[in-house]
């Protein structure tokens, strides 16, 4: 018996003609973290006429508000964090879930290898892991868009890539962004010109630290604001700039706040964002936006690297997209001298937050539902699951 028809285990069906798709999302992250902070409107603007949706968490409430916010915002809300794998699988069968979507991937406290043995009739990916999962059985679709996961990188996924019209990213508009504060309150020269990138340290490297360097050494009233991750990062990032002629003390770094509120409220303090590459910003480049902030980005060659672009996209700002490292040198060059170029971009963003399809989380909803309706449709095809590749009809509401 071939895989495609074991798929259909327990004689569950799909039938989206008489009852709205049972959706399931699978995740580790209903708490204080990345994943929910982009998540939760769209699951609380999702259309109950489309779609029942059940979340399924992986960790243990952390009795913070954003755990709350999800709890009440899906339809249901189960806690799978003592199950092991099989205990995991064996639950969300039994609450015949037409379409799983796992936002884990091969990411922290994840319950990936449950995938394999199929709770739903339909696997997905999305969301968590910028990346193929690698095995056939484990999702039948990954969803992107036309920037971050182009129809010509089909063969290098084993999953079939689904293109979100405008981006695969969620944004939380509901989420009030308050006044900055003070520069001076951050550690922020008034007068400085503020470059700012708020990744995890994780993301920077010796490339993408020499190119920042060399910013610096050619924008002379100019600071850069990364993240305080620790203290050996502050002084190991310090002594590289030295080591590249950029005194230490043009370095500020932010330390970590408790208040999303906080967090959101200061990064309007900064002039330009730079994304990081090769892997990008990702929540944290919406967080930048949702800001007001510009960010300049490089579209990379892999998902994980082409994420800056697709956001960058949807909120109607295309330019500030380079095509390699020395056209985003060039370009935040460019908006350093001509800072009425900045002034237009600041403004255009501050408008994209009522027209651009990045904040408009009505319309994303619609087109994820449309792609879930369209998944059903092409799993209960007879055809074989090593047909063609193609994109999923954005059919639906």
């Amino acid at each position: 018996e071939s895989l495609w028809h074991r798929r259909r285990w327990d004689g569950h069906r799909l039938n989206t003609d008489k009852r709205p798709l049972r959706i399931g999302y699978l995740s580790s992250d209903f708490l204080e973290h990345p994943v929910t902070f982009v998540i939760s409107e769209l699951i609380e603007r999702h259309h109950r006429d489309v779609v029942h949706v059940t979340g399924y968490s992986l960790r243990a409430d952390d009795g913070g508000a954003e755990r709350k916010r999800l709890v009440a915002a899906f339809d249901e809300f189960v806690d799978l964090e003592r199950l092991g794998v099989n205990a995991v699988a064996e639950r969300i069968r039994a609450d015949r879930i037409d379409i799983l979507v796992d936002l884990n991937g091969w990411t922290g406290y994840q319950r990936t290898e449950a995938l394999a043995l199929r709770c739903a009739p339909v696997q997905v990916s999305w969301l968590g892991f910028a990346g193929t999962l690698g095995l056939e059985s484990l999702a039948d679709f990954i969803v992107g868009d036309a920037e971050a996961t182009p129809l010509e990188h089909q063969p290098y996924y084993t999953e079939r890539i689904v293109q979100m019209p405008h981006t695969f990213m969620p944004v939380d508009t509901r989420y009030p962004v308050a006044q900055p504060p003070s520069r001076s309150s951050q550690g922020l020269p008034d007068d400085a010109f503020v470059l700012c990138s708020l990744n995890n340290s994780y993301k920077l490297n010796p490339n993408l630290f020499d190119l920042w360097c060399r910013l610096l050494a050619k924008m002379p009233d100019a600071v850069l604001w990364l993240l305080r991750t620790n203290d050996t990062v502050v002084a190991n990032l310090r002594s590289e700039a030295e080591a590249r002629g950029i005194s230490g003390d043009r370095l500020v770094f932010a330390s970590r706040v408790p208040s999303r509120s906080d967090y959101l409220a200061r990064i309007g303090l900064a002039d330009l964002a730079l994304d990081a590459f090769p892997y990008n910003s990702h929540s944290t480049g919406v967080d930048v936006l949702m800001s007001g902030v510009p960010m300049v980005a490089v579209r990379g060659a892999t998902f994980p690297g082409r994420v800056g672009a697709s956001l960058l996209r949807a909120a109607g700002l295309p330019e500030l997209i380079a095509a390699d490292e020395a056209g985003y040198e060039a370009l935040v060059l460019e908006l350093y001298a001509d800072r009425s170029r900045l002034a237009d971009f600041r403004r255009r963003l501050a408008e994209a937050r009522h027209s651009a399809p990045l904040f408009d989380m009505e319309r994303f909803a619609h087109d994820l539902e449309a792609l879930y309706i369209g998944m059903a449709a092409t799993m209960a095809q007879t055809s074989p699951p090593d047909a063609p590749a193609r994109p999923v009809p954005a059919t639906g509401p």
